[in-house]
């Protein structure tokens, strides 16, 4: 694989390597694609996280929790009667 670098990040790399901090360049572009990664499945988690307390936030403030059952079957109900079908998800 050949990676085109601009001066400033190339300078950036060569400075961690003459540093002793890496043996060489690969090992660089390789720690910073693992940070990268870790980074991103974090953010994916916090998401999640926001998610589920926004949901007990809801139902501490009297919201109704979601039973898929009782949600499927009201679906496949409507679904029979060629009535609107209320979106539960939002995208």
């Amino acid at each position: 694989m050949h990676i085109s670098l601009t001066p400033q990040l190339q300078n950036y790399i060569d400075g961690k390597v003459s540093k002793g901090l890496y043996n060489n360049a690969s090992e660089v572009v390789r720690d910073a694609l693992r940070r990268m990664f870790e980074s991103e499945e974090k953010g994916e988690f916090d998401a999640l996280r926001y998610e589920l307390l926004r949901g007990l936030e809801s139902l501490k403030k009297g919201g109704i929790p979601y039973n898929l059952e009782n949600i499927l079957e009201e679906t496949r109900q409507k679904y029979d009667q060629n009535a609107p079908i209320k979106p539960y998800v939002i995208p």
